[in-house]
């Protein structure tokens, strides 16, 4: 089970206009595949579709902001560290960059990477 507190949006459509961004989850509907996102210094939020009901590509991919999640149904989460690697595969910026954007959006920085 999730909260959406614990989440983090990226936009991942090229034809969005809000393209690259992340944003604050404030609503999930699974069952339909609707999100609902708040982006930083906004007052109104967006809905984007999952696409899988649509059979299209994806509008956003949903992150945990945890750097680790520990799953108890055996399924693999994304988390901020998957976020960070997606973002940068997208030439979208850098893990810095994302990380000012991040706590821009959420007030705090995000967690610092796990020590080996």
């Amino acid at each position: 089970m999730f909260h959406i507190d614990t989440q983090v949006a990226l936009v991942v459509d090229p034809k969005n206009q809000k393209f690259g961004e992340i944003g604050k989850l404030i609503m999930a509907d699974r069952e339909f595949g609707n999100f609902d996102v708040l982006f930083a210094g906004e007052v109104a939020s967006y809905r984007y579709s999952d696409g899988l009901d649509e059979g299209k590509k994806p509008q956003i991919h949903v992150f945990f902001r945890a750097r680790t999640y520990q799953a108890t149904d055996g399924i693999r989460r994304s988390t901020y560290t998957d976020l960070e690697t997606t973002y940068v595969s997208m030439n979208l910026g850098t893990e810095s960059a994302l990380a000012k954007k991040y706590e821009q959006l959420f007030g705090e920085p995000p967690e610092p990477p796990q020590k080996r």
